[in-house]
């Protein structure tokens, strides 16, 4: 059921030792509710006197080849329980990306055990639609036009550079993602990779309803009612999540465990599948996170909503946080946000790019999303990221992002400027 009320205030802000962070917890996938008086007042002009975005804009896994065959330190003989059933599920689903950019040299069952489940779990669970690659070379094939439903747009990541691009990274790297996955136990291994298989299968089971099964129905419709039914599950659990992310934020060191009661149980796969995703995960940010701040006078994160409290899987980024001496505030409201900003330095100008920077040609691969009162196009390729917004206006917004490496990871930065409707 659609839920209208007004959401409540959900930036974090962090501070330890004269330091500031923001943490804006977000849906990957963004929701116009979200887009609310607080968004414009708060979150807006928080993000606007910011000096980094860290974002979950993680390096695909198949541009690092070191990891194709690393194997956890402690791996164990229990995991091959397992091995038959990866390697079957890869054939079919490899991305069609990973053939264009990185070729396997060795057939696909002798990559690292980690490299095979991780191929398979980011097919389940980041492409949804079990969409699988049609061969094992795929050609590219252009992509069809999207209409997502009017409650759904663009999340606060992408939605904040567009307006007001700056140099971003991403908290999770193919290094910290192999890392948080070796740090739960063999035995721990072995059930995620198989909650990750039933998921696949889960996915290839789904029919529609019984008084359906004797009717032909466009697929595209069939789509499009999916998405309206997880764009409302969606908001129900952001506003979950939001009020779990202000009790944590307002009660003592050990009462954000208390919230946990109130939410479903998770069953034993998706606990495992947690314990990977948020818990793990949130411990290898928290060890870099000192890293990826230094310097910085204000990191802005925006991260899933879901990564900040407390859940069955272990500690959130609040309780980490507060472990490692952060004080945690809500932002209510913009005179709590300028007293906050009223302590920082001021900001450093931007320097300006140098004029002897040599050119090298990209080739970008991307597509168009319809999305209401607004279209959004993006294409990648080569370290550079190309956004057009269609704002219906003569002009369309283009946001250009070049990534270069770092220490901890890809840091990228951005210009926008306006360009004539075609």
């Amino acid at each position: 059921m659609p839920h209208d009320g007004a959401l409540p205030a959900r930036l974090v802000a962090a501070e330890r030792n004269g330091q500031l962070i923001f943490l804006l917890p977000e849906t990957h996938a963004g929701l116009r509710s979200q887009y609310d008086r607080y968004f414009k007042t708060v979150i807006e002009p928080a993000f606007v006197a910011s000096s980094l975005m860290l974002s979950e804009r993680s390096s695909t896994l198949q541009t690092v080849p070191s990891l194709r065959y690393q194997a956890c330190p402690d791996e164990q003989p229990d995991e091959t329980q397992v091995d038959p059933a990866l390697n079957a599920a890869l054939p079919k689903r490899l991305p069609a990306s990973y053939w264009g950019v990185f070729p396997p040299s060795t057939p696909m069952t002798d990559f690292s055990r980690f490299e095979r489940f991780y191929l398979v779990l980011e097919d389940a669970f980041l492409n949804p639609a079990g969409r699988d690659a049609a061969s094992s070379q795929p050609q590219p094939q252009p992509q069809p036009t999207q209409v997502l439903p009017a409650r759904i747009t663009v999340n606060y990541a992408n939605r904040l550079m567009i307006d007001d691009p700056r140099s971003y990274a991403s908290v999770d790297t193919p290094a910290t993602s192999f890392h948080a996955y070796c740090s739960l136990a063999p035995a721990q291994r072995t059930a995620l990779a198989r909650a990750t298989l039933q998921q696949l299968l889960r996915q290839a089971g789904h029919a529609p309803p019984l008084d359906q099964l004797g009717k032909r129905e466009n697929p595209e419709v069939l789509e499009r009612r999916e998405l309206e039914v997880n764009a409302a599950r969606m908001d129900a659990n952001y506003r979950q999540w939001v009020q779990r992310i202000a009790l944590a934020v307002d009660s003592n060191h050990g009462a954000s465990r208390a919230a946990i009661s109130d939410s479903p149980t998770a069953d034993k796969n998706q606990l495992d599948i947690e314990r990977y995703l948020l818990a793990a995960r949130n411990r290898q940010w928290i060890a870099r996170l000192p890293q990826m701040t230094a310097g910085q006078r204000l990191p802005f994160m925006v991260l899933g909503a879901a990564h900040l409290p407390d859940s069955e899987a272990g500690p959130g980024l609040l309780r980490l946080l507060r472990e490692d001496g952060y004080r945690l505030t809500m932002v209510r409201n913009h005179a709590q946000l300028s007293a906050l900003l009223h302590h920082l330095p001021a900001p450093l100008a931007k320097p300006s790019p140098p004029s002897d920077q040599p050119w090298q040609r990209t080739v970008l691969d991307g597509q168009c999303t319809d999305i209401p009162h607004g279209e959004l196009c993006g294409w990648a390729g080569g370290g550079t990221v190309i956004t057009v917004v269609d704002n219906g206006s003569a002009h369309n917004k283009l946001t250009a992002c070049v990534s270069r490496d770092t220490a901890w990871g890809p840091s990228n930065n951005c210009v926008t400027t306006s360009v004539p409707r075609q």
